[in-house]
């Protein structure tokens, strides 16, 4: 009795990778369909937080910054800026610590955002400060549109990297 063996030409493809490629046809046609359509850039993920002097007022009632809890961010007025430079002199924050995930904290008395979990420290624009986060809080991307402030809060720019990696001992937490 001999043993029958399946054989597959070499030269064709086989019926996985055929199914695999009508697949990637059709995604390829239906995203480009949607892309065709103006679908291709979801609004749904902009808020807009008002206007701009409003949002400048907010932030500076605050004490520098303002917190957007359902997105899980800060909006902060940077020191010494005015409403004619890039963002309007705003900058839209991550609340997300990068070491551990804690929601940080403004301090408005010392002007730095403070981790209750790894009790690093950030500066009002989000850059390292003292503790043990391997960088800066994330920064999600912030536009003025005709007067109006608008946030992509699912846009996220990764933090600035500690100065020469090197962690600095985490100072008196002022607020926590």
């Amino acid at each position: 009795m001999t043993k029958r063996q399946r054989t597959t030409p070499t030269n064709t493809p086989s019926s996985w990778s055929m199914a695999f490629d009508r697949r990637a046809l059709f995604v390829g046609a239906a995203l480009g369909a949607l892309a065709a359509c103006g679908g291709g850039e979801p609004e749904a993920n902009l808020v807009t937080l008002g206007d701009i002097g409003e949002v400048r007022q907010r932030a500076s009632e605050g004490g520098g910054a303002f917190p957007v809890p359902e997105n899980r961010a800060w909006v902060v007025r940077i020191p010494g800026s005015t409403a004619e430079t890039d963002g309007g002199g705003l900058l839209a924050i991550s609340q997300k610590c990068p070491e551990d995930g804690c929601r940080v904290v403004f301090c408005a008395e010392s002007g730095l955002f403070e981790c209750p979990c790894c009790r690093s420290q950030f500066d009002v624009t989000g850059a390292y400060r003292s503790g043990v986060a391997p960088r800066g809080l994330d920064l999600h991307p912030l536009r003025v549109d005709n007067d109006v402030v608008v946030a992509d809060f699912a846009g996220l720019l990764r933090g600035g990297p500690r100065p020469n990696d090197v962690e600095t001992p985490a100072s008196v937490l002022t607020c926590l």
